[in-house]
Parts: C-alpha cells; structure tokens; sequence
C-alpha cells in the first residue's frame, strides 16, 4: 500500500508527564523516564496539546513545542494549519529547538526559541517567559520582542 499521501499510518504513544491538576512534585519521575523511540510526530504531539488547551478556562494559553529534530515527513503543513488554527482560538505557540537538527523551528513557528546546545536553553526559555509576561501584562507595546 502507498502511504506517502498520509502523515502517519501508525498508531502513537502521548507522554503525559504531568496533567494541569498534578503537583509537579508527586510526578517528578515521569520526567526521568522519559524514552525516545525515534522519529518525530510533531503535528501529533502539537494537536494533542492544542486540545488539551483548547478546553481550559484561562485567557492567556501558550504552547511550547519542544524538538530536537525534523518533523515526520508530510508534518509541515498540518502544522502550519495548526498553527493558523491556533492563533485564532487565542493560543499562543512557542517552538522550541534544541540542537543542530531543530533549527527549522525559527521559520516554522510565528514564535520561537532555538538553542544548539542544551545548556543555552535555560537563559533563553526565561528570556521568552519574561517576553510573553510583558506582552500581556504590559500591553502589545512590547510585541516587537517577539519573533
């Protein structure tokens, strides 16, 4: 069977490492068990927040989207549906992009932060957060900030 016309043609597994009503505390392990399999479903994992967002209360919703490599080939356009779909429900979209491999999230995203090295990701994702608090706290004045 031919299946370059689909995206994915086989089932996923979503990582839920800490749901929005979890003390990070009680669930700190998740995160040290994290496993890769490899590939990168991305406009998987990107829908699969965008409904998790989609159903919350708050009016300022952000997505990060966290990636060290390329998405799954065919990805690309439903993530930037997904993108324009999200923008207009309100949600805000950061990728980010950690290592040589994910340096595309600067021309894929609206919003993004990009890191060649790990260690760099720390300053950079408080230097977004601070962005993303004075925009809204402080007005669309600070807008030029962002990507």
């Amino acid at each position: 069977e031919d299946y370059r016309a689909y995206h994915r043609y086989n089932s996923i597994t979503h990582d839920v490492f800490k749901r929005f009503n979890e003390p990070l505390r009680s669930v700190r392990w998740r995160f040290a068990n994290t496993r890769a399999t490899g590939g990168t479903p991305l406009a998987d994992g990107m829908q699969f927040g965008l409904e998790a967002l989609n159903g919350r209360a708050e009016t300022h919703r952000v997505l990060f989207v966290v990636t060290d490599g390329l998405p799954n080939g065919g990805h690309m356009p439903i993530i930037q549906r997904q993108c324009r779909l999200a923008k207009s429900a309100g949600i805000h979209i950061v990728g980010v992009g950690l290592g040589r491999g994910a340096k595309y999230v600067e021309n894929c995203f609206p919003d993004a932060v990009y890191a060649p090295r790990v260690s760099d990701m720390p300053k950079l994702l408080i230097e977004k957060l601070n962005d993303l608090i004075d925009v809204r706290v402080k007005g669309p004045g600070r807008a030029a900030n962002l990507r």
